[in-house]
């Protein structure tokens, strides 16, 4: 890190209050990235950690109350099922693997999704 030769310190926090601004800045950025790289990979492993990855921005945007931010993840995970087009497409384990993801955050944080239950529920209807 920085040039001073200094030590770096790391604080470790149970509190997720500790990484809202975080988040603010850096939640559209990492949406898009995540977004992308879901749809361009051949990859399995790394479909996955991105599905690793939007679970955990939809948990902590809900348990922040960021229901906009929130709603953007739950959006994009849902398309990552490739079940929201009237017309059929190909269905490929990412995709059955984003409606494992999809049902785990229904479970998990149906108390924090509020009107983000249709897109839940359509995508894995």
């Amino acid at each position: 890190g920085g040039g001073g030769g200094g030590r770096e310190v790391f604080h470790r926090t149970d509190n997720p209050e500790h990484v809202r601004g975080m988040l603010e800045v850096a939640w559209a950025p990492t949406l898009a990235a995540l977004s992308v790289v879901f749809q361009d990979t051949e990859d399995d492993r790394l479909a996955e950690l991105v599905l690793r990855g939007l679970v955990a921005g939809t948990s902590i945007l809900a348990v922040l109350g960021l229901p906009g931010r929130r709603d953007a993840y739950v959006s994009t995970l849902a398309q990552c099922t490739n079940l929201q087009c009237h017309a059929v497409r190909e269905i490929r384990e990412k995709n059955l693997a984003a409606i494992e993801a999809t049902v785990r955050i229904a479970r998990e944080l149906g108390n924090y999704l509020g009107p983000t239950w249709e897109a839940v529920l359509r995508a894995i209807s």
